[in-house]
């Protein structure tokens, strides 16, 4: 690049940066939900961790159509949502100019912990917006179904899960304990789903030293 082409990214690194600092809330577009090309360019995922740092909320955007496959992943296969979201890996990014991508990497480089960190800040701030989304798709489907709905008990299960792994104990345990007494009222206590239940609590439990109970 020539020297006015270089100050140009650096501006323009500096605009973004500075429009980023006064917004809520960044929504990166997510299509297909599963694989978006967003999490493979490397300017978006710049974006979005300076996002983070800014301390300003995550969102992830879609068309209807992808929000209703979504739903349904929530519901049968909670945990490929969380293995999607963990792949993320900006080293593996890409970007249409060659300077604009090594001069990003310059910038995640100099950040404190390298690539590595950078992944792992923005998986962090994902599994938040993972979790905001789950339980914000529990709360819609208790309210239309019921609170004793087997598929929505399923979802609250999984949202207890990824509570617990970021170390949100007490409501995990709450939401486990909840999970367990539908599955108890709508199977009986001898069926294999109770029993996953009780693991499930047993396990939250145990995090929190609570192993009297």
């Amino acid at each position: 690049h020539t020297p006015e082409a270089v100050a140009y990214n650096k501006a323009d690194v500096g605009a973004f940066e500075t429009v980023l600092a006064v917004v809520s809330e960044t929504w990166l577009w997510c299509k297909p939900w599963h694989d978006p090309a967003t999490f493979g360019r490397v300017w978006c995922l710049f974006e979005a961790l300076k996002t983070v740092d800014f301390g300003k909320k995550l969102r992830l955007v879609m068309a209807a159509e992808e929000k209703a496959a979504l739903h349904v992943t929530l519901v049968e296969r909670f945990d490929d949502i969380l293995g999607i979201i963990s792949s993320v890996d900006v080293a593996k990014a890409s970007a249409t100019n060659p300077g604009d991508k090594a001069m990003i990497f310059g910038r995640i480089d100099a950040r404190e912990g390298g690539v590595a960190q950078f992944n792992a800040d923005l998986i962090a701030a994902l599994r938040d917006w993972l979790l905001d989304a789950a339980r914000a798709e529990l709360d819609a489907m208790v309210s239309e179904r019921g609170d004793d709905d087997l598929d929505a008990n399923t979802l609250r299960n999984g949202v207890a899960m990824l509570l617990k792994n970021l170390g949100h104990y007490g409501e995990a345990e709450r939401l486990h304990r909840d999970a367990l007494a539908v599955r108890k009222s709508a199977l009986g206590d001898k069926d294999p789903a109770v029993a996953l239940s009780l693991g499930n609590l047993a396990g939250v439990l145990r995090d929190q030293g609570k192993l009297a109970e």
